[in-house]
């Protein structure tokens, strides 16, 4: 019996079995211990988290364990060489060959991989550094503190060198993928990325220049901005605006600024419109240059309109100013007195009426002035629009000075009657008072063309109520005196001898 159980430890099987054992154990000990070398080799080098930082970004990089992903793809492929080893040992070929052709398909590729790696890696060390050159001279300048004060806020946004620099990085992947894809024989991507990058590179000189241009133009607009800004602050144009009133109209901006700013703009029109013009993209450039153009057309009317506003409105506050001074000297405050409106003069300080009639006056003069420039600008609807406005107001203000001049009649009326002594002074005085100014506020109301048709209806019956009533009360009222009187003709008639037959 020890022959027969020694014969069977020296057997095929047995060996087999073995050597499936030590296969399986070394093959997955092997594995594990390569899992852990490449897991610690990168970790203490730090090489796998400056590629997931290069390709991911440093926030994404933190959140992805590149050492333990790369260990385990080695672990596990591994493995599949034990198990493919495995099951030839016990006879099972047929089921090792779809591992086996799997293991030979990735590591005949495993070149074309090595090599797309390897284009990939110096495409990162070329654009590491690309980046860091742009960024240092860009640091090394005052371009990148003068791009940053226009571009960013200082405490939260990202430096103009950085921007520029990340730019420059990632062109330069863009420019050596084709070629990992040309190695990786992904020729479906191939084409369309390289059609894209040929189309790229070609418009890349036409994006250059219209960038030149729109850098040059910004930073000749910026110089000329503020050259015209300071010399407005030097020769007082804030003081003038401040004494003109147009400080309120302003805010917190100085006129020095704004038209500083009015100057930046108009350089900057035909700059974006030669910008626009370099990039050839007739489809998108054309309508936006059309419009620039149009608007650069236009300024020359514009800037004329806004000279008759300015104008008109210093003649406007100097005539309104006038106006006050004179209607003041005249007395023209006690008016609302005069007229029985008001009560007491108001003081100087408070709305009078000279200073309500200079405002009239300044707003009359802008609104003529509006319609004139509303006319350079071509803005005919506009500008009829105003002028029917215009024609409104004077005929309100026609028909209120009728009005006040009514009110003045019936007070004077009514003090000359009261200063009559005649019977009944005070009824006869408001009935002057209020005929005079119904009349008045008929003629007033007629001119300012409200209800034209109501008012002379109401006007008239009016009238017809009181003549009516003038006629009622005489009938009624004197009866007795009219029939005496008309019996005192009728006997006259009779013994005239005119009227005798012979």
């Amino acid at each position: 019996m020890q022959n027969g159980v020694y014969e069977w430890f020296r057997s095929e099987p047995f060996l087999n079995f073995v050597i499936l054992i030590a296969i399986v154990i070394g093959g997955y000990f092997i594995a594990a211990v390569l899992r852990l070398a490449i897991r610690r080799a990168l970790a203490r080098t730090d090489f796998d988290e400056r590629i997931a930082g290069a390709l991911l970004g440093p926030a994404r990089a933190r959140s992805v364990d590149t050492g333990k992903w790369v260990s385990t793809v080695v672990f596990y492929v591994v493995l599949g060489f034990v198990a493919v080893a495995a099951l030839q040992r016990i006879g099972l070929g047929a089921a090792a060959e779809p591992v086996n052709d799997l293991l030979r398909k990735v590591f005949g590729f495993l070149p074309n991989i090595a090599a797309a790696a390897l284009i990939m890696l110096a495409a990162w060390a070329v654009a590491t550094i690309l980046r860091r050159v742009v960024r240092t001279v860009l640091e090394k300048t005052s371009l990148d503190d003068s791009l940053g004060k226009e571009l960013r806020d200082e405490e939260q946004g990202v430096p103009a060198s950085q921007t520029i620099g990340d730019t420059v990085y990632w062109l330069v992947f863009l420019v050596f993928l084709p070629a990992a894809l040309s190695a990786l024989q992904l020729f479906g991507l191939l084409n369309p990325v390289r059609d894209m990058l040929a189309r790229a590179l070609t418009f890349l000189p036409n994006l250059f220049i219209a960038a030149v241009i729109l850098f040059v133009g910004w930073i000749v607009a910026r110089l000329v901005q503020r050259i015209v800004t300071n010399l407005l602050t030097s020769a007082g144009a804030d003081d003038l605006a401040t004494r003109m009133g147009f400080d309120k109209a302003l805010g917190e901006q100085r006129m020095s600024q704004v038209l500083g700013l009015v100057v930046y703009v108009l350089i900057l029109i035909p700059v974006a419109i030669a910008a626009l013009n370099a990039l050839q993209l007739d489809a998108i450039t054309r309508p936006a240059s059309a419009m620039l153009q149009t608007v650069f057309d236009a300024l020359p009317r514009i800037f004329a309109a806004v000279i008759v506003l300015g104008l008109s409105y210093v003649v406007g506050r100097m005539v309104a100013e006038l106006v006050r001074n004179l209607l003041s000297s005249a007395g023209f405050d006690r008016v609302l007195v005069k007229i029985g409106v008001a009560k007491d003069t108001p003081d100087a300080d408070e709305r009078t009426p000279s200073r309500v009639v200079g405002h009239i006056v300044l707003a009359g003069v802008m609104l003529f002035a509006f319609v004139e420039a509303a006319n350079l600008l071509d803005f005919g609807r506009v500008a009829d629009l105003v002028s029917d406005l215009l024609l409104l107001g004077g005929r309100i203000v026609l028909g209120l000075i009728i009005m006040g001049l009514g009110f003045w009649l019936a007070n004077l009326a009514a003090s000359a009657v009261e200063s009559s002594n005649a019977a009944q002074a005070k009824l006869l005085a408001t009935t002057a008072r209020a005929s005079i100014v119904v009349l008045a506020t008929a003629m007033g109301l007629r001119q300012m063309g409200i209800a034209n048709e109501i008012i002379e209806l109401a006007f008239g019956l009016m009238l017809g109520a009181v003549a009516v009533a003038f006629a009622l009360a005489f009938g009624l009222g004197a009866r007795e005196e009219a029939g005496a009187q008309v019996r005192e003709w009728r006997n006259k008639r009779k013994h005239d001898p005119r009227n005798l037959t012979p």
